[in-house]
């Protein structure tokens, strides 16, 4: 049942071009670094994203990919951040 709901969603997704707010929806939760925190700066704030999201960003960077052309893409590769490019573009400059 969830796989044809997920599938149907993706089908929607790539010949609508509808992506639903609901998808988009990011929840932050603060976790404690410490017993006892009271403070903000004792928190440790994380953000969860729906999973659907998280599923259509996958089957995009796995579609960029195959036109990308090259591995050195910094948003692409697991070890890098999507700031890379443009550190080492300022760095050049």
């Amino acid at each position: 049942m969830l796989k044809t709901n997920i599938l149907l969603t993706l089908r929607n997704f790539h010949s609508q071009h509808v992506f639903e707010k609901s998808f988009n929806a990011t929840f932050v939760a603060l976790i404690p670094k410490k017993v006892g925190a009271i403070e903000l700066r004792d928190f440790r704030p994380i953000s969860l994203v729906t999973g659907m999201y998280k599923i259509i960003a996958k089957v995009l960077v796995e579609r960029i990919k195959a036109f990308t052309g090259t591995t050195n893409e910094p948003g692409i590769i697991k070890w890098r951040h999507n700031t890379d490019g443009t550190e080492s573009t300022k760095g050049a400059l």
